[in-house]
C-alpha cells in the first residue's frame, strides 16, 4: 500500500472514532450502548471459571499503567538493542507516548464513566474514566507496530498474513480482559483500537520514510 492508502485508513478510523466519540459524549456517558450489554454478559458467564479469572486479570494488569510502562519500555530496548530496529524503537517510543497523552485528553473531554456491573473483586475500586480504553490504544499501537516494523521484511503473503493476524488476535484478546474484568464497556475498546489504528496509519508513512533514509545511509558507509 502507498502512504494514501495508509492515511486514508486513518482517516476512516478517525472519523469513525470521532462519531463514536460524540454519540457517547451526547448520551451515553452513564449507559452502555446497545451492542454493549451482550459482549458485557458473555464475559460475565466466563468469569465463573478461575483459570480464565487468573489469566485475563494477569493480561490486563500486565497491561496497565505500571506494566504497560515496563512493556513498552522493554519492547523499546529489544528493538534498538537487539533486534537493531533504532528507527522502528523510536517510533513505537513516541508512539506509545503521543497515545498515551491524547488518550488522557480524550477521557477527560468524553468523561464516560466506568460500568459498575459484573466487576471483579479485585477491579472494584479502579478510577479514571471509562472512553477511550487506554489498554486497548497500546495494544493496537504495540502489536500494530511491531508487525508494521517487519512488514516489508516478510517475504510472502501467507507470513505477512499470518503476522498480521496475530497481532490482530492478541489485540483483540487484551482489549476484551478490559471487559472481562468489568472496567470498560466494548465501545470502549472499539474507540480506543479506532485511536490506536488512526495513529498507525498517520505515522507510518513517516518510519518508512525515516527507515529507508537510514537504510541507505548504511549502504553508503
Amino acid at each position: 500500500m502507498n502512504k494514501k492508502m495508509y492515511y486514508g485508513i486513518g482517516a476512516v478510523a478517525s472519523i469513525v472514532f470521532l462519531v463514536l466519540a460524540v454519540i457517547i459524549k451526547m448520551s451515553y456517558t452513564t449507559k452502555a450502548l446497545a451492542f454493549d450489554g451482550s459482549i458485557q454478559n458473555f464475559a460475565f458467564h466466563l468469569q465463573s471459571s478461575a483459570v480464565i479469572r487468573v489469566f485475563f486479570t494477569n493480561l490486563t494488569n500486565l497491561f496497565g499503567d505500571t506494566g504497560g510502562f515496563i512493556t513498552a519500555a522493554v519492547v523499546c530496548l529489544v528493538l534498538f538493542f537487539i533486534l537493531k530496529q533504532k528507527i522502528g524503537a523510536l517510533w513505537f517510543g513516541i508512539l506509545t507516548v503521543a497515545s498515551t497523552v491524547v488518550n488522557t485528553v480524550v477521557k477527560s473531554v468524553i468523561g464516560r464513566v466506568r460500568p459498575d456491573i459484573h466487576r471483579l473483586s479485585a477491579f472494584a475500586h479502579e478510577s479514571g474514566q471509562s472512553f477511550a480504553s487506554g489498554h486497548s490504544v497500546f495494544a493496537t499501537v504495540l502489536f500494530g507496530a511491531l508487525f508494521l516494523i517487519y512488514f516489508k521484511k516478510m517475504r510472502t503473503s501467507g507470513s505477512k498474513f499470518g503476522f498480521g493476524l496475530l497481532a490482530l488476535i492478541l489485540t483483540l484478546i487484551i482489549m476484551f480482559s478490559r471487559i472481562f474484568v468489568g472496567v470498560h464497556y466494548p465501545s470502549d475498546t472499539l474507540g480506543g483500537f479506532l485511536e490506536g489504528l488512526a495513529f498507525l496509519m498517520f505515522t507510518y508513512p513517516t518510519f518508512i520514510k525515516f527507515n529507508e533514509r537510514n537504510y541507505k545511509l548504511k549502504i553508503l558507509q
